[in-house]
């Protein structure tokens, strides 16, 4: 998913993954702090929280896309990793018979020369993951006549593991792409998991508390401010006038307040 998806202030890769002031500067949020008790602050607020929402409903989204990948992905790894463990007892069986012939020292010089094996890669993306495939292998099994060996002096048991070996590298460079890429879609999804629970389980809940905080604390001072003015109209009778007008003006910037916030249990 491009970054360009993501709201303002939201990394999709590096979101609560680190910690301290890098955590809370990834999204622009700082749990901890308490927000003043500030009309102004409170429709910063608010924004805050409608675009932490919305970063939190594209990493589930993003969440979900990497689970599918990974369980399309899995499937063939897991029928590789069978066909290596098959492999690997069987040349290691046929390595114990031909050392029972031949050797350590014999089977050393058997497998002069050593071989050089030439493997081009393609580097590729997966949801913003770079990931490797092979592209161009050579064939690893060989005859008695590629290996370079006496076909007297090899004997059957030396063949046959070299055989065996072979099949065995075969397996692992067709399987070494897939269980990378399985590995790393099991880490994007442990991490968007963790981006997810923080963003819907600690900084929503903590931004609406603080918010419902803020909301009562201004409620309360506007009624108090109403008191104080309907105190002094009753004490002075030409302020009357005044008091009423700004009293109108408190109300009329408390509603263009709820007005603005979608979510407010005052609109209707």
């Amino acid at each position: 998913m491009a970054d360009g998806l993501f709201p303002v202030g939201l990394n999709p890769e590096g979101l609560w993954l680190r910690s301290g002031s890098d955590k809370q500067r990834d999204c622009g949020v700082t749990p901890g702090r308490r927000l003043a008790s500030t009309r102004i602050e409170l429709l910063r607020a608010r924004r805050q929280l409608q675009r932490v929402r919305h970063g939190a409903s594209l990493v589930r989204r993003r969440r979900e896309a990497l689970v599918a990948e990974l369980f399309r992905a899995a499937r063939p790894a897991l029928d590789l990793r069978e066909r290596l463990s098959s492999a690997a007892t069987e040349a290691a069986g046929a390595l114990l018979d031909a050392l029972a012939c031949h050797g350590y020292s014999g089977l050393a010089n058997l497998s002069r020369p050593a071989r050089v094996v030439i493997v081009e890669l393609r580097p590729a993306v997966v949801w913003g993951i770079a990931v490797s495939d092979v592209t161009d292998r050579p064939p690893m099994v060989r005859t008695l006549d590629a290996r370079g060996t006496d076909p007297g002096l090899t004997g059957p048991s030396a063949a046959d593991t070299a055989l065996r070996f072979e099949q065995l590298a075969d397996l692992l460079l067709e399987a070494a792409p897939r269980e990378q890429r399985v590995r790393r879609l099991g880490d994007a999804v442990s991490r968007a998991t963790r981006q997810m629970r923080t963003l819907e389980e600690r900084i929503v809940p903590d931004l609406e508390r603080q918010i419902g905080t803020v909301r009562r604390q201004l409620d309360e001072r506007e009624r108090e401010d109403r008191l104080r003015l309907k105190r002094l109209a009753m004490r002075s009778g030409p302020g009357a006038a005044q008091s009423s007008v700004l009293g109108g003006l408190d109300v009329s910037v408390s509603a263009a307040i709820d007005d603005d916030d979608p979510g407010s249990p005052d609109r209707s």
